[in-house]
């Protein structure tokens, strides 16, 4: 496994507690339903849909399962904190929802966000190489490219935050920056987000 030993906390939650700031109400854009095109991914890739609270989901493909799930208490800043997780030998990726309490107040996509998805973040040595907004597939979302050094491979950290109405995604790709076909399998899962 990638992360083996190096890891996952399940105080995730308090790191995006942390990492909220007050913004503007969300709008009826963020309400509507977006769906865009399936991924070829030389058969391999399957449909995943995530449940949100509102009843829509968010679909995206991958050519692995999803293996693990934990919910997390509920705080006085997210309700029903949860992450969805694979840790493979070639690639890891940590999905982690939530829903605001209150709907002025947003999750602050950065470098710290993304990487609460590891236990000891710092040890990775990461470095914000870009962030910005992307469109996908009529969905406005944040997108970040982190370098990190893992067991003294450079590794890559592809990261998206997304919002739906109230409730939030932050979707972390983990893989060593040398491995082209993991590359081109986040391109092809990023390239399928979509939520409906």
């Amino acid at each position: 496994m990638i992360v083996a030993g190096c890891m996952m906390k399940s105080l995730l939650a308090g790191v995006v507690f942390l990492s909220v700031v007050t913004a503007g109400c969300s709008s009826a854009e963020d309400e509507q339903s977006v769906k865009g095109a399936k991924v070829d991914c030389e058969g391999a890739c399957s449909e995943v849909s995530l449940p949100q609270e509102n009843g829509m989901k968010m679909y995206l493909y991958l050519p692995f399962k999803l293996d693990e799930y934990e919910k997390f208490p509920s705080n006085s800043a997210i309700n029903n904190p949860e992450r969805y997780r694979h840790d493979g030998d070639e690639i890891f990726v940590s999905i982690y929802h939530g829903s605001m309490v209150e709907r002025d107040v947003k999750v602050n996509f950065n470098m710290d966000t993304f990487m609460g998805a590891f236990e000891n973040p710092e040890e990775l040595n990461p470095i914000m190489k870009k962030k910005e907004k992307r469109d996908i597939n009529g969905k406005e979302v944040t997108y970040a490219d982190i370098k990190a050094d893992f067991n003294g491979a450079p590794f890559r950290a592809e990261c998206i935050g997304i919002y739906s109405g109230n409730e939030f995604w932050t979707i972390l790709y983990f893989y060593n920056e040398k491995d082209k076909e993991s590359q081109e399998v986040v391109k092809k899962s990023i390239d399928s987000i979509t939520i409906h």
